[in-house]
């Protein structure tokens, strides 16, 4: 018998407590929950595409490696 408090059992009885409590059929269940969870997920890939954005321009081949490289490379 697996573990009584894996991941796979809490969300198969999360499932079934959102079909149970609002009387959606399965499928429903799922596209409801995945919609929920993509959209509290959405500030957290907006923020990580700003970040990424803003770091852009440090990491572009000729700064890092002309910037960063070669510096490490000098030192040692």
């Amino acid at each position: 018998m697996p573990f009584p408090f894996s991941f796979y059992i809490q969300f198969s009885q999360g499932i079934d407590l959102i079909h149970a409590t609002t009387g959606m059929p399965y499928w429903a269940t799922i596209v409801a929950l995945t919609f929920t969870l993509r959209c509290a997920l959405l500030p957290l890939a907006f923020g990580t595409m700003r970040n990424a954005g803003k770091r852009i321009d440090d990491f572009a081949l000729g700064d890092f490696f002309y910037g960063h490289v070669l510096r490490w490379w000098c030192q040692s």
